[in-house]
This record gives structure tokens, C-alpha cells and sequence, in this order.
């Protein structure tokens, strides 16, 4: 009898371990509350890429409990949760409840959104899951007077049509994907606007002047915008450099993209970088984008793009 029940205790063991190892994946993918936390002291954490290789950590906690060293601009939190078989007849969205300051989402390696301070907030991320697989998000989240962290987080089903909320981009919190390097400490720049580098005002007649300005130590060059300048509304016979008619070519009075390809490459054999003036705040009133995106522009009584102060 004690072999019988023996067996049968051990029969029982196994469907059991067999029953759990079947278990379903829920649908949708369930995030618990506690995260792989990580305070980012020095602001390295995207210059090393920790949202591919996660710096290990003891410490677990929520996305929205108190922030425990005050001098560290940024909080990561990286969880991993596991997928079944995905309803291809549904969208999976990302749901987010009380978003108290500005942060940075990835999934599976892969970067999302930046997500700015917002009641709710909702991504589709049905692209991005991996199905029947383990999957990985990781947040950066930043601190900002006192005003941190995301209050919930979870992943629903809606239908394919659903409707999601207008995006407005904060562009006064875009991230830094790419930290300086140790070089601008020891920066010595010169602005140089082509039309008065040389008689000629020409890309050529200023790679005359390199030789010089590398005795002299320059190590950066700041060019004046180098765009075709708009020709309707113009200020004098030249125009301002700053009324840009055309954001993908040069002025034809400085020379084609060939000249400033070879202005570029002889300040680099100079040991000298280079960096534009790029307008993007304005552009000149004949511009294509006046016609193609009239919402860009800021308009006046009768609905007249305004007249940019530099045009």
C-alpha cells in the first residue's frame, strides 16, 4: 500500500509540473510592479547603452516610489515579461497612467517614444512584441524639481481601429541621445560667413584662409547658413542668410554641394570640425514648405504667414 500511494504522490507530482509547464502566457502580456532599478548619477546611461546591457542591480522598486539619491538626474527601471500566442486581430497598446516627468521607452532593444509629461499616454506596440518569447522594456525616467516617476504602467488589447490621442511633440525636452565628447572643453571657434571670407565669397576662396586659421588654433568653424537665399520680400540686393529658400542645396553664389564637400574635407586635414548655422526656426517666404505645410507656420489676421524678423 505504501508503494501504491508512493506512486501515486509521484504520478500527481507530475502532472503537476507538466500542468504548470503548459500554463499559458496571459493575454495581453501582464507587467507586475516591481522593477531592475538603477540610478544613473553621472547621465552615462545612454552613452553606454544601458538599455541594451542593463547595469546589474540589486535594488527593485516601482516606477513611481520616492527617489532615493537626489543628486542623480535619471532613474532606469528595465523589466522582463513573457509572451504567448499574440491576437493578430487586436492592436497591443501601452497604457500609461501619470506620467510626472519627461522619459524614455524602449522595447526589445529597440527605442519607442519620448514621452512627455502627460495625464495618460498610450503607445502601440504591437509591432515590437515578440511572440511566444521573452521581452524586455526599459524606461529612463527624469527628475525634475521634485516631479518624478510614472504612476502605472500596463499593457492592454483594443481593436485595430482604435483611435489613439494626438501626439504633440515637447520640443523644449528632447532627449540627448549623443553626450558631447571630451573635445568642447577645448573648443576655439571661429564664425565665418562665406559672402566675406574672400573677394571671391566664394566655398573655394575660403579654403585659402584654412592654412591661416589653423596657425592661429582654430579647431572649430561655425559657417553662416550656406542655403539659397529667398528672393520674394528680400532685404537688399543680397538677402539675409537666414531667409532660407531651399534646405538642400547651397547658394549658388558660394558654389554646388561638390565646392562645400571640399571645403569640408580640407578643414578636417586641418584637424579643424566643422558645424552650420541650420534655420530651422524660419524659412524665406518663397520657401516650398510655405505652400506644402502651411501649419507650420505662425499666421496672421487674414491668415498671411508672418514675416520672419531675420527675412
Amino acid at each position: 500500500m505504501k508503494n501504491i500511494s508512493l506512486l501515486l504522490c509521484l504520478f500527481s507530482l507530475i502532472l503537476t509540473v507538466v500542468s504548470c509547464s503548459e500554463q499559458e502566457a496571459p493575454d495581453p502580456p501582464q507587467l507586475h510592479s516591481r522593477w531592475s532599478t538603477v540610478y544613473d548619477k553621472k547621465a552615462e546611461g545612454i552613452a553606454k547603452k544601458w538599455y541594451l546591457n542593463f547595469p546589474s542591480s540589486n535594488f527593485t522598486g516601482s516606477t513611481w516610489e520616492n527617489w532615493q539619491i537626489k543628486n542623480a538626474r535619471y532613474r532606469w527601471h528595465r523589466q522582463e515579461f513573457i509572451t504567448g500566442e499574440l491576437d493578430s486581430s487586436a492592436s497591443y497598446l501601452l497604457e500609461l497612467n501619470t506620467v510626472a516627468s519627461p522619459s524614455l521607452i524602449w522595447m526589445n532593444d529597440e527605442f519607442l517614444e519620448h514621452i512627455p509629461v502627460a495625464n495618460e499616454y498610450v503607445i502601440d506596440i504591437t509591432d515590437h512584441l515578440k511572440e511566444n518569447s521573452n521581452n524586455n522594456i526599459v524606461f529612463r525616467n527624469e527628475f525634475q524639481e521634485d516631479l518624478f516617476g510614472i504612476n502605472k504602467i500596463r499593457i492592454i488589447k483594443a481593436s485595430p481601429d482604435t483611435l489613439l490621442p494626438e501626439k504633440k511633440p515637447d520640443f523644449h525636452a528632447m532627449p540627448l541621445y549623443d553626450p558631447p565628447g571630451e573635445y568642447v572643453h577645448d573648443l576655439i571657434i571661429y564664425e565665418a560667413f562665406i559672402r566675406n571670407m574672400s573677394d571671391q565669397g566664394t566655398f573655394t576662396g575660403f579654403k585659402n584662409t584654412i592654412m591661416r586659421l589653423n596657425q592661429l588654433g582654430i579647431n572649430m568653424v561655425w559657417l553662416m547658413p550656406v542655403h539659397p537665399v529667398g528672393i520674394q520680400n528680400r532685404q537688399g540686393s543680397l538677402g539675409s542668410p537666414y531667409a532660407v529658400r531651399d534646405h538642400f542645396s547651397t547658394n549658388a553664389r558660394y558654389g554646388n554641394l561638390s565646392d562645400f564637400r571640399s571645403l569640408r574635407s580640407m578643414l578636417h586635414r586641418n584637424d579643424i570640425r566643422l558645424i552650420l548655422d541650420a534655420v530651422m526656426a524660419q524659412t524665406a517666404a518663397d520657401h516650398p514648405w510655405v505652400q506644402d505645410y502651411p501649419s507650420y507656420y505662425k499666421n496672421d489676421a487674414s491668415g498671411r504667414p508672418l514675416p520672419a524678423p531675420d527675412a
